[in-house]
Protein backbone atom coordinates (compact mmCIF):
# COMPACT_ATOMS: atom_id res chain seq x y z
CA UNK A 1 0.00 0.00 0.00
CA UNK A 2 0.88 3.70 -0.83
CA UNK A 3 1.40 6.42 1.49
CA UNK A 4 -0.76 9.14 1.61
CA UNK A 5 -0.02 13.01 3.14
CA UNK A 6 -2.86 13.38 5.22
CA UNK A 7 -3.84 16.63 7.58
CA UNK A 8 -5.92 17.81 10.17
CA UNK A 9 -7.05 21.64 10.90
CA UNK A 10 -8.40 23.64 13.09
CA UNK A 11 -8.25 27.63 12.41
CA UNK A 12 -10.09 30.93 12.64
CA UNK A 13 -11.74 29.99 10.20
CA UNK A 14 -13.51 26.78 12.68
CA UNK A 15 -13.09 27.49 16.15
CA UNK A 16 -13.33 30.96 18.30
CA UNK A 17 -10.34 31.63 20.02
CA UNK A 18 -11.25 29.98 23.43
CA UNK A 19 -11.89 26.77 21.21
CA UNK A 20 -8.63 27.25 19.18
CA UNK A 21 -6.39 28.10 22.64
CA UNK A 22 -7.81 23.85 23.94
CA UNK A 23 -5.84 22.89 21.02
CA UNK A 24 -2.74 25.06 20.85
CA UNK A 25 0.64 22.85 21.37
CA UNK A 26 3.59 25.32 22.57
CA UNK A 27 6.68 24.56 21.28
CA UNK A 28 7.72 22.91 24.40
CA UNK A 29 5.79 20.46 24.31
CA UNK A 30 5.67 19.38 19.69
CA UNK A 31 8.47 17.15 20.78
CA UNK A 32 7.08 14.84 23.25
CA UNK A 33 3.58 15.27 20.75
CA UNK A 34 4.83 13.96 17.79
CA UNK A 35 7.13 11.19 19.86
CA UNK A 36 3.99 10.16 21.07
CA UNK A 37 1.94 10.54 18.14
CA UNK A 38 5.19 7.89 16.27
CA UNK A 39 5.29 5.81 18.79
CA UNK A 40 1.18 5.05 18.95
CA UNK A 41 0.77 4.93 15.14
CA UNK A 42 3.99 3.08 14.06
CA UNK A 43 2.91 3.50 10.28
CA UNK A 44 3.39 7.31 10.15
CA UNK A 45 6.68 8.28 8.66
CA UNK A 46 6.71 11.78 9.01
CA UNK A 47 4.80 14.48 10.49
CA UNK A 48 4.65 18.43 11.13
CA UNK A 49 2.87 20.43 13.75
CA UNK A 50 2.01 24.02 13.00
CA UNK A 51 0.63 25.91 15.69
CA UNK A 52 0.50 29.42 15.64
CA UNK A 53 -2.38 31.58 17.29
CA UNK A 54 -4.51 30.95 14.45
CA UNK A 55 -4.06 27.62 14.00
CA UNK A 56 -2.90 24.42 14.91
CA UNK A 57 -2.39 21.69 12.09
CA UNK A 58 -0.88 18.35 12.17
CA UNK A 59 0.19 17.64 8.59
CA UNK A 60 1.57 13.83 8.01
CA UNK A 61 2.40 10.87 5.92
CA UNK A 62 1.06 7.50 6.70
CA UNK A 63 -0.08 4.11 5.02
CA UNK A 64 -3.34 3.50 7.25
CA UNK A 65 -3.49 5.72 9.90
CA UNK A 66 -6.15 8.55 9.07
CA UNK A 67 -6.65 11.64 9.62
CA UNK A 68 -9.83 11.53 11.46
CA UNK A 69 -7.95 9.31 14.00
CA UNK A 70 -5.51 11.72 14.83
CA UNK A 71 -7.95 14.27 14.79
CA UNK A 72 -9.92 11.84 17.80
CA UNK A 73 -6.51 10.99 19.48
CA UNK A 74 -5.68 14.77 19.59
CA UNK A 75 -8.71 15.99 21.03
CA UNK A 76 -8.12 12.98 23.85
CA UNK A 77 -5.00 14.26 24.46
CA UNK A 78 -5.98 17.87 24.92
CA UNK A 79 -9.01 16.59 27.39
CA UNK A 80 -12.09 17.02 25.01
CA UNK A 81 -14.82 16.38 26.87
CA UNK A 82 -16.97 16.12 23.86
CA UNK A 83 -15.51 14.62 20.97
CA UNK A 84 -19.36 14.71 19.12
CA UNK A 85 -19.98 18.37 18.97
CA UNK A 86 -15.16 19.24 19.19
CA UNK A 87 -15.24 17.22 15.45
CA UNK A 88 -17.04 20.03 13.60
CA UNK A 89 -14.39 22.18 14.34
CA UNK A 90 -11.56 20.14 12.38
CA UNK A 91 -10.91 20.18 9.29
CA UNK A 92 -9.04 17.43 7.65
CA UNK A 93 -8.42 15.54 4.51
CA UNK A 94 -6.73 11.95 4.02
CA UNK A 95 -6.06 13.02 0.22
CA UNK A 96 -2.60 13.61 -1.01
CA UNK A 97 -3.60 16.14 -3.60
CA UNK A 98 -5.98 18.14 -0.91
CA UNK A 99 -3.70 18.09 1.73
CA UNK A 100 -0.82 19.94 -0.37
CA UNK A 101 -3.25 22.28 -1.41
CA UNK A 102 -4.18 23.27 1.81
CA UNK A 103 -0.84 23.38 2.85
CA UNK A 104 0.12 25.72 -0.22
CA UNK A 105 -2.51 27.90 0.46
CA UNK A 106 -1.88 28.44 4.12
CA UNK A 107 1.82 28.74 3.31
CA UNK A 108 0.65 31.73 0.72
CA UNK A 109 -1.43 33.51 3.90
CA UNK A 110 -4.57 32.89 1.85
CA UNK A 111 -6.18 30.90 4.52
CA UNK A 112 -4.79 33.96 6.94
CA UNK A 113 -6.67 36.23 9.31
CA UNK A 114 -5.01 38.93 7.20
CA UNK A 115 -4.98 37.85 3.97
CA UNK A 116 -1.67 37.77 2.23
CA UNK A 117 0.33 37.54 5.79
CA UNK A 118 3.89 36.84 5.43
CA UNK A 119 4.36 35.88 9.17
CA UNK A 120 2.96 32.10 8.54
CA UNK A 121 5.48 31.17 5.93
CA UNK A 122 8.53 31.55 8.47
CA UNK A 123 6.18 29.65 11.15
CA UNK A 124 5.90 26.61 8.34
CA UNK A 125 10.07 26.59 8.17
CA UNK A 126 10.53 26.60 11.55
CA UNK A 127 8.17 23.45 11.93
CA UNK A 128 9.85 22.29 8.98
CA UNK A 129 13.31 22.56 10.43
CA UNK A 130 11.92 20.67 13.88
CA UNK A 131 10.77 17.93 11.71
CA UNK A 132 13.86 17.78 10.27
CA UNK A 133 16.05 18.23 13.10
CA UNK A 134 14.18 15.40 14.75
CA UNK A 135 13.94 13.23 12.12
CA UNK A 136 10.09 13.41 11.40
CA UNK A 137 10.64 14.87 8.01
CA UNK A 138 9.34 12.27 5.31
CA UNK A 139 9.40 11.87 1.44
CA UNK A 140 6.26 12.67 0.69
CA UNK A 141 6.24 16.00 3.59
CA UNK A 142 9.36 17.08 2.50
CA UNK A 143 8.20 16.90 -0.94
CA UNK A 144 5.39 19.28 -0.18
CA UNK A 145 7.78 21.34 1.46
CA UNK A 146 9.94 22.01 -1.64
CA UNK A 147 6.85 23.22 -3.14
CA UNK A 148 5.88 25.50 -0.34
CA UNK A 149 9.19 27.23 -0.50
CA UNK A 150 9.04 27.28 -4.17
CA UNK A 151 5.32 28.48 -4.78
CA UNK A 152 6.31 30.98 -2.07
CA UNK A 153 9.45 32.52 -3.74
CA UNK A 154 7.37 32.87 -6.69
CA UNK A 155 4.67 34.40 -4.94
CA UNK A 156 7.02 37.51 -3.37
CA UNK A 157 9.16 37.76 -6.64
CA UNK A 158 6.61 37.64 -9.71
CA UNK A 159 3.73 39.24 -7.95
CA UNK A 160 1.99 42.34 -5.97
CA UNK A 161 0.22 39.75 -3.30
CA UNK A 162 2.26 40.57 -0.29
CA UNK A 163 2.46 44.33 -1.14
CA UNK A 164 1.09 46.10 2.30
CA UNK A 165 -0.36 43.09 4.52
CA UNK A 166 0.39 42.92 7.75
CA UNK A 167 0.45 40.00 10.48
CA UNK A 168 -1.42 39.53 13.46
CA UNK A 169 1.65 37.18 14.98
Amino acid sequence: MNKKLRYISISHRTATVTQRAVYHVSDEDIYGFVNLVCKKFNDISGIILLSTCNRTEIYFESVNTSATIIRNFFMELQGTKSITEATQLFRYSNITEDTVKHLLEVSAGLESSVLGDAEIIHQIKKAHQFAIAHHQQGSLLERAMQAVFKSHKRISNETHFRDGTTSLA
